[in-house]
């Protein structure tokens, strides 16, 4: 009789990372998108946080949603830069996440920014904390897995 746990303790794993990778990509595709097509909006947003000079406010409004694209993108549809890309998002949500916490600290009440560029939409809370060290560590799974795909022989972890 042939045992399956050789296999699904080979693709199991890789499968796991294989769709985290496509929910944060999906995620980060989705959440550049929206800030693109309203950049002003986001510059609000990030200028409501008062981490950065003004000067850097329409840059970052600008950089930001590229890279949150771009990396999304590259997570689910290019092999060679995974890992690269899930590098790139976890410094990013590291950076927001502490912007957040910050803020938070600080006593601010004002619209994440993250989904969308709406001031009246989700603000910054605890539970967008929790929402994005979800991520993070989805992210870390990802990271360890973007090498791997589910199908290929040597999919390990």
């Amino acid at each position: 009789m042939n045992d399956a746990r050789p296999f699904l303790n080979r693709v199991f794993p890789a499968l796991v990372a294989h769709g985290l990778r496509l929910v944060i990509g999906i995620v980060f595709i989705y959440a550049g998108y929206i800030k693109i097509l309203d950049p002003f909006a986001f510059a609000k947003n990030i200028y409501h946080y008062q981490l950065l000079p003004d000067v850097a406010v329409n840059i970052a409004a600008w950089l930001l949603p590229w890279l949150e694209v771009l990396t999304g993108a590259a997570l689910i549809l290019a092999p060679r830069w995974r890992r690269a890309a899930a590098a790139w998002i976890l410094v990013m949500l590291t950076v927001f996440t502490g912007a957040i916490l910050i803020s938070l600290y600080r006593g601010l009440d004002i619209s994440c920014g993250c989904m969308s560029t709406d001031p009246g939409a989700a603000r910054i809370g605890w539970r967008k904390v929790a929402e994005n060290i979800a991520l993070w560590i989805g992210t870390a799974v990802a990271f360890y897995g973007a090498a791997r795909h589910p199908s290929s022989p040597d999919a390990k972890f």
